[in-house]
């Protein structure tokens, strides 16, 4: 879990400006589905 978290966040450090706002909701979104299945599991 916490290497896959890595990767995400080092490929979202390198998004275009242009689809910036965009890539930062899905990752926003994957965070938050992370967390719970952190707390439900």
């Amino acid at each position: 879990m916490k290497a896959r978290v890595c990767i995400r966040r080092n490929s979202s450090s390198r998004i275009p400006t242009m689809n910036g706002r965009r890539k930062i909701h899905e990752f926003l979104i994957l965070q938050f589905i992370q967390l719970f299945m952190l707390i439900s599991s």
